[in-house]
């Protein structure tokens, strides 16, 4: 029976020992401690007491329940402390669920009153959350919508594109690549309108659920539309104004082929009037007269063409080209203003994406502008170069330098704000629509000084692939 009691205590004493080490927790550490050690003193101490009275070394009765009163006792006390704590945890749980549910009525209510849609569904992709906005935005009721297939939101021949990139993101469990995407709405009255979507995933009990963040697009669209209808109307006009300033030239350039059919349609009534005229010399002076009308119709075309009011058409062209064509229109007008013009062109065929008569008009503003800038200078010292050349990031370059006086270090960029001039008669527009056509086009246009002499504005624009 001893043999057996201390067992026991070895068997209590490495039980304690183990549930120490292995406890992470305070309360679990102090429970064993204190369950394990009164057991160990009931054991001990009533076995102790009994052998010392069956001994005669003292003269009592055996008193184990005495001992066991203090293992009762410890164990009374762990209970009352877990009975305690478990009614801790459950006001705790209790006022836990009261905060989630204000916190869940907070949160609705701020979906509700959200500026966008926000949709939420299932794995199976049908909707279980639809906000005030979303209603608002397709035309149709939550509780419509509210169990519903998400293709309910989609157009027909969209379905399965849309439907696999959804599947795509949920299966990724993440936000899809690039951040929002535009894609295509389907109102409940079957209007299609464009929609910037955002699609992100989060696991709750029911399982994955899938987040749309929606925005309706119609009215930027239309915002966008008619900024560029703007933008346009203000190129146009443009255009026109600064042809206006070339009409003197304008009018000798046409001036002179019909001038020359003129003279030659004389030549010829004077010959035909002769009896021994020449039809080879009669030949020639229809060849003329054919030139010279060809000559005024390019001078008209190309008036036409600037003077043109339209959308933006990209083509592929060469700068070359484009820069050719405007010196045509500018040649007199810069010749009876005494500029000599130097062109270097590079001949490696690189092509841009761009609307020539836009371009057309940049040119126009870059020429007239350093026409205007040397007006101050000896006539021998107003130079003019133009250069084309492909630059090194893969994109083609186009420059114009003058030999004026330059242009202050702190107006480099000023010169491009709408109504800056240096003109007395100017109206500051110049600078500024070419600054916005050509980043319409995807390059950038600016202005820098000469090491020697002048000012050069340079744009560029990118290849075409």
């Amino acid at each position: 029976g001893r043999a057996s009691t201390v067992l026991l205590l070895v068997y209590i004493t490495h039980s304690v020992v183990r549930s120490w080490t292995r406890g992470d927790l305070r309360h679990l550490r102090r429970r064993s401690a204190l369950v394990g050690g009164s057991l160990f003193v009931f054991l001990a101490g009533a076995s102790l007491h009994g052998g010392l009275v069956s001994a005669g070394v003292i003269r009592s009765p055996y008193l184990v329940s005495l001992f066991f009163l203090a293992a009762v006792a410890a164990m009374g006390a762990e209970l009352s402390h877990e009975v305690v704590r478990g009614a801790r945890l459950s006001h705790e749980l209790e006022r836990s669920q009261h905060e989630l549910h204000d916190s869940d009525a907070r949160l609705r209510r701020i979906v509700d009153s959200a500026m966008d849609a926000i949709i939420s569904l299932d794995e199976s992709l049908r909707i279980v959350q639809f906000n005030a906005a979303a209603e608002t935005m397709y035309r149709t009721s939550a509780s419509d919508m509210l169990g519903q297939p998400v293709d309910r939101l989609i157009p027909d021949r969209l379905r399965e594109r849309y439907r696999a990139l959804i599947r795509d993101v949920g299966e990724s469990r993440g936000r899809t690549d690039g951040g929002p995407r535009q894609v295509t709405g389907l109102r409940a009255d079957g209007q299609e309108f464009p929609v910037e979507a955002s699609v992100a995933t989060n696991t709750t009990q029911r399982g994955m659920e899938i987040t749309m963040i929606l925005r309706d697009l119609t009215e930027q669209q239309r915002v966008k539309l008619e900024a560029q209808e703007a933008r346009q109307d203000m190129a146009h006009l443009s255009r026109v104004a600064l042809l206006n300033e070339l009409s003197g030239s304008l009018a000798h350039e046409l001036n002179q082929p019909l001038g020359a059919i003129l003279n030659n349609a004389e030549a010829m009534r004077r010959l035909l009037g002769r009896e021994d005229h020449d039809p080879d010399e009669m030949r020639q002076i229809l060849e003329d007269i054919i030139a010279d009308d060809k000559r005024a119709g390019e001078v008209i075309k190309r008036l036409r063409s600037l003077l043109r009011k339209g959308e933006l058409q990209a083509i592929a062209l060469e700068l070359r080209d484009v820069v050719t064509q405007v010196l045509r229109v500018v040649h007199d007008d810069l010749a009876w203003r005494g500029v000599t013009v130097h062109t270097e062109f590079a001949d490696d065929g690189a092509r841009v994406m761009g609307d020539p008569i836009q371009l057309q008009q940049v040119m126009l503003n870059l020429l007239v502008n350093a026409g205007d800038a040397m007006a101050d200078m000896p006539e021998e010292e107003r130079m003019l170069t133009v250069r084309t050349e492909r630059s090194e990031d893969g994109s083609v370059s186009v420059s114009v330098s003058d030999r004026g006086g330059g242009i202050p270090e702190d107006s480099l960029d000023e010169v491009f704000q709408p109504f800056y001039t240096t003109k007395a008669r100017g109206l500051g527009m110049g600078l500024a629509v070419s600054h916005t056509i050509v980043e319409a086009h995807g390059g950038r246009l600016w202005a820098e000084n000469n090491p020697d002499a002048g000012a050069a504005l340079r744009f560029t624009l990118p290849m075409s692939k």
